[in-house]
């Protein structure tokens, strides 16, 4: 049984729904306190657990750590016929209060730049009609904990 099993999903509407989980004992980058981590190692952990969340919500992981000439995409994976670009954005919160929000950090200079990334992706790799934003926001606590907030269609082609 997988620590994600019991998972709490928050859906609002059909296009734009929230799906948030505690997460814990996780798979760790580093041996050392979550408050120890570097600002890369924060977001390599950020980046595992949201890969993992993906695999166990039944996308197909198709890239991770995407690069062209306009930026990277964290995770691309396919969800059904609709390839999605994941932007993933963790944040440390030493205490209990998850005070943290990460989604914030995706502004619109990085959806812009998610979009020209989109772009690159489809005209490397022709087929795909559909194409979705979501943002995954992790939130490392305390004792090997985590939270997550999925937005699924956090934005769109036209925002």
């Amino acid at each position: 049984m997988s620590q994600f099993d019991e998972a709490t999903k928050v859906h609002y509407g059909n296009d734009n729904r929230i799906e948030e989980t505690e997460l814990e004992r996780y798979p760790r980058v580093a041996e050392k306190p979550i408050s120890e981590y570097s600002t890369r190692e924060v977001g390599l952990q950020g980046e595992m657990i949201a890969a993992h969340w993906c695999e166990l919500a039944d996308y197909e992981l198709l890239e991770r750590n995407w690069r062209c000439p306009w930026g990277e995409a964290d995770i691309i994976a396919l969800d059904g016929d609709t390839i999605v670009l994941l932007e993933v954005k963790t944040r440390v919160d030493p205490g209990e209060r998850y005070g943290a929000i990460p989604e914030l950090a995706v502004d619109e200079e990085k959806r812009s730049r998610y979009r020209l990334i989109a772009l690159a992706y489809l005209c490397e790799r022709p087929g795909f009609y559909s194409v979705r934003f979501d943002v995954i926001a992790v939130t490392l606590v305390a004792d090997g904990h985590a939270k997550l907030h999925h937005l699924v269609n956090a934005y769109l082609w036209e925002d």
